[in-house]
């Protein structure tokens, strides 16, 4: 592509009806219902994929730290900050390329390079390659969720788009959960192979071959991701006019209200990432549970507390709201916070399994509680023409700060703090408690500055409304 871009004119209503109706409904010029119902169920599939091969590395620490010479530290570098860094920081350019090239097939191209990387895995013969092939799954799967945001809101009309919407970020704690138990079935089938030879790689111990075989679902998904057609741009000629002003004088005036969003949901998300990193490797040491075993029963916890957690935690939110209370989102982060610093003790240093994993319940449900009330309150707080572009910040701030700096710290504390990787109850206790305190603390401050901004904004909007009927 060559030149300045420039946004696709708007059909023209004999265009529309034009359109092919492979899928499309004549007339509204939207995709049928059963097609665009398809899409988001294989879009779904494509993010629980992508989670189980995110996922499963917390379920072999203990082979591939045996294997590779590494301790805890190490081990927390691989699965948050290889994976983490890029996927936050390429995230940026492929959502800009979503909006200019084909987002089916960026979207072809990521499942294929991850599903390759996550092979690639389980080649790795040292730290430094199987870091590498981290961050290469990273790079894969950040072309996702960019490109079917924008897709879907072409595939759904407005009235329909947050049902949609709903279903495929409902995946986040559905792919952990299925990551978890299937990802758990897998290594308990190749756990009886110590050494497996395979063509053209050679002998490779039973986590690389857990590796090669979940990266088979991503390869096996790319043919039906290509019957999926790349649809019609709509509203690119009003979204052509917004200009990239107003940004920076918004943060002038509003940084304290930010911060205190941003900064106090970032640390939430980052006790969520370390808990789903180191449950596994808690009731293996503590309670000598194989891998098997805790993906299955932390897998149920995650697919049906998280579940749970998300929908309820989001009606709440919407309540308080209606009620008036402006700042109910960071009122509902700020308790669910503070509740985790006590949950996530009770779950590290219970004093048998069964109590963990009825504590782990309970946290889960918790950390999902107020998970969708930070882009919320972005939008509740943030003018139209900024929205999107504060949200991406938000997503970038929040994945920075979690998976580039939880994940580590615990590992961090086993290997030089208490200095026993048995530690791991009080490591996670330490790294989550702090965080999650933390987290309450800045959003109750931020509580206040977040109320004024909502009076601020909501005056200047009665403002230019009173100054557009005087000019009318």
């Amino acid at each position: 592509m060559t030149g300045r871009w420039t946004p696709d004119p708007e059909p023209t209503a004999a265009a529309i009806e034009r359109m092919d109706t492979k899928g499309s409904s004549t007339g509204a010029g939207w995709p049928r219902p059963i097609y665009a119902w398809y899409v988001v169920v294989l879009l779904t599939l494509a993010y629980v994929v992508s989670m189980i091969d995110r996922q499963i590395l917390s379920l072999l620490i203990e082979p591939v730290k045996r294997d590779l010479a590494i301790n805890d530290t190490a081990f927390g570098l691989l699965h948050g900050f290889a994976f983490g860094l890029f996927y936050t920081l390429v995230g940026v350019p492929i959502a800009w390329l979503a909006d200019r090239a084909s987002r089916r097939n960026i979207i072809v191209v990521g499942v294929l390079l991850w599903s390759l990387m996550t092979a690639a895995c389980g080649l790795a013969r040292d730290f430094g390659t199987l870091f590498l092939a981290r961050m290469g799954v990273g790079v894969g799967e950040a072309a996702l969720s960019p490109s079917v945001l924008s897709m879907l809101a072409d595939i759904f009309p407005r009235e329909r788009l947050s049902t949609a919407v709903s279903l495929y970020t409902n995946g986040a704690y559905w792919g952990t959960g299925l990551a978890l138990i299937l990802g758990g079935a897998v290594v308990e089938l190749v756990a009886g192979h110590p050494l497996t030879t395979l063509p053209l790689v050679g002998d490779v111990r039973s986590w690389q071959l857990t590796f090669f075989i979940v990266a088979l679902p991503g390869l096996l998904l790319l043919p039906l991701l290509l019957t999926i057609r790349e649809p019609l741009r709509r509203g690119t000629r009003a979204a052509g006019t917004i200009r990239a002003e107003g940004l920076a004088a918004f943060l002038r005036a509003h940084g304290s209200t930010i911060v205190g969003l941003y900064l106090g949901f970032a640390l939430l998300v980052l006790v969520t990432v370390t808990v789903f990193a180191w449950t596994p490797a808690l009731f293996i040491r503590r309670f000598g549970w194989a891998a098997g075993e805790i993906g299955y029963a932390f897998g149920l916890v995650v697919l049906i507390a998280g579940t749970a957690g998300i929908n309820l935690g989001g009606l709440l939110t919407d309540r308080l709201v209606r009620r008036g209370i402006t700042d109910a989102p960071l009122r509902v982060g700020a308790a669910g916070a503070a509740a985790v610093t006590v949950l996530v003790a009770m779950m590290a240093n219970a004093p048998d399994a069964r109590f963990a994993i009825a504590a782990s319940a309970l946290l889960v449900f918790t950390l999902a509680f107020p998970a969708g009330a930070g882009m919320a309150a972005i939008q509740m707080v943030v003018p139209n023409r900024l929205r999107a572009r504060m949200s991406a910040l938000f997503v970038l701030v929040s994945n920075l700060i979690a998976m580039l700096l939880g994940p580590p710290l615990v590992g961090v504390c086993t290997d030089y703090v208490f200095r026993d990787p048995a530690a791991i109850g009080a490591a996670m206790t330490l790294v989550c408690g702090v965080a999650g305190a933390a987290s309450a603390a800045v959003m109750t401050w931020g509580a206040g500055h977040y109320r004024r901004s909502n009076v601020s904004l909501a005056t200047a909007a009665r403002a230019a409304a009173l100054s557009a009927e005087s000019a009318a």
